[in-house]
């Protein structure tokens, strides 16, 4: 018989092995590369390294590394600001629209999909639930931060 801590870490074990975003994504983007696609989609205009770093709340060196890495791959182009030089200014290409929504598309079709096997109320249960285990990781992370010194 395994304690609830035991079988906490086996099924995340499990769900590491599943990989079913996967699937979703393009074969040469990183979900992280997809997420900052997306972004770029929802910040519309005036898109930079500054903006998207702040408004996902990651570093701008990751953000710059990963811009990079999407540039390369075609669904980006970065146009050099006129006045300041050193800011650059990010535009979707059709190719990456194009990916974000086959992406998200997937993604809908999966939650339609777990929501009909679970149910509606279990479903709502289940998010409250990684909401708050979510919150318990972060608190783990900052206070392990504070020890770390």
């Amino acid at each position: 018989m395994y304690t609830a801590e035991q079988e906490f870490v086996l099924l995340m074990d499990k769900f590491r092995k599943i990989k079913p975003l996967e699937k979703a994504i393009e074969n040469d983007l990183t979900f992280a590369e997809v997420v900052i696609l997306d972004q770029i989609i929802n910040l519309k205009s005036d898109v930079t390294v500054s903006n998207i770093s702040e408004s996902l709340n990651i570093s701008k060196a990751a953000i710059s590394k990963l811009v990079t890495s999407i540039e390369q791959k075609g669904y980006i182009l970065k146009k050099e600001d006129i006045k300041d030089k050193r800011i650059s200014h990010i535009i979707i290409t059709p190719k990456g629209e194009e990916v974000v929504g086959k992406t998200f598309e997937h993604f809908e079709k999966m939650s339609r999909f777990i929501s009909e096997k679970m149910g509606q109320e279990d479903l709502k249960q289940l998010v409250e639930l990684l909401k708050k285990l979510y919150n318990v990781i972060e608190l783990e992370k900052k206070e392990r931060g504070k020890t770390d010194v």
